[in-house]
């Protein structure tokens, strides 16, 4: 990666940023990076757009986090796009890659379209936080500390579902076993991501868990929940992470799908599959995104409408790929 570090090295103002709606990976991925860049004395701006999850209030260098409009520059030689598919993923994309000269991608996604001038895609990797961890270690040859390590940990345990998935590898433990080395606190880690629940939340949970349906016979599941219902346990969107897993858990389901209308007519799903199904074969179809085993889309539409799409396009697919005795496979 000489044409990176050349880049780098010749540079000084630096902006990073990272998908809308932040999961444990982007977050904990542009934090260590830029903690690794401050220590290369860069001038750097990590942009958040959104709010930071109160679960990772925890993580070092959260004070570094600006919003797009608070910037101090208005000018970046670089800016790094960490664990995004595509530009229509990044709020204020459009103005914030105007006025940088060069864009350098950073993902693990398939769906990756290699839109920077640079582009650093690793589809074996597990996780953004997985590729930061070399492009530190190897290419920056930044010493990676305490702090560092504790970012990266939390994004290789929130994107391997505590190292529980397929996609953590050999090396995703060596370099797991190499972060502890320098003293990451896992039981905190574990905690923040776990064990902080509030209980509006929890009682979230439980009302749309009463609602889950089920369709083909009992492969596919789907779980649905509206502003309404968030008001009601004064609760947001980012109170339903994790929830879809409790429908893929399910024994015999194969897919599990949530549907939140955020907007009239705009349906923003998330899916998730086991072992025989391509959800990200399944959201292309409607200009989504993702991992085989993990994606979304907006779709346009209301719930139910939506939601026959979704029955229809699954329904097919498992037609297609011959999967219908997939629940007794999995009994």
């Amino acid at each position: 990666m000489s044409n990176l570090i050349e880049l780098i090295n010749e540079n000084h103002k630096i902006a990073i940023i990272a998908h809308v709606n932040p999961d444990g990976d982007s977050v904990s991925s542009i934090l260590a990076l830029g903690l690794a860049l401050k220590k290369m004395n860069k001038e750097v701006e990590i942009i958040l757009n959104d709010s930071l999850p109160g679960k990772f209030s925890f993580l070092p260098g959260k004070e570094y986090l600006v919003a797009f409009d608070d910037r101090k520059n208005t000018q970046f030689d670089i800016c790094f796009v960490l664990d995004c598919g595509s530009k229509s993923r990044v709020k204020n994309g459009e103005e914030l890659f105007a006025i940088s000269s060069n864009i350098i991608n950073i993902d693990h996604h398939v769906s990756n379209d290699y839109f920077g001038d640079i582009n650093i895609v690793d589809l074996e990797a597990s996780s953004t936080s997985e590729i930061i961890y070399n492009v530190i270690e190897n290419d920056l040859e930044v010493k990676i500390d305490k702090d560092i390590a504790t970012c990266l940990h939390t994004g290789l345990m929130s994107d391997t579902g505590n190292f529980t998935y397929v996609n953590a590898t050999s090396r995703t433990f060596y370099i797991a076993s190499k972060l502890l080395e320098q003293g990451v606190d896992i039981e905190n880690i574990s905690y923040h991501l776990h064990q902080s629940k509030s209980l509006n939340s929890v009682k979230l949970l439980g009302n749309v868990l009463e609602s889950i349906e089920f369709y083909l016979d009992n492969r596919l599941a789907i779980i649905s929940y509206t502003d309404k219902q968030l008001l009601k346990y004064n609760a947001t969107y980012l109170d339903t992470d994790g929830m879809i897993n409790y429908a893929r858990d399910i024994k015999g389901v194969e897919v599990a799908i949530t549907l939140y209308e955020f907007e009239k007519n705009k349906v923003k799903i998330s899916a998730r599959s086991k072992k025989h199904f391509d959800v990200n074969n399944l959201v292309n179809q409607f200009n989504g995104g993702g991992h085989v085993k993990a994606a979304g889309a907006v779709i346009s539409g209301n719930l139910d409408e939506v939601k026959v799409k979704l029955k229809e396009a699954v329904k097919k697919s498992f037609e297609i790929n011959k999967l219908t005795q997939i629940s007794g496979e999995m009994n």
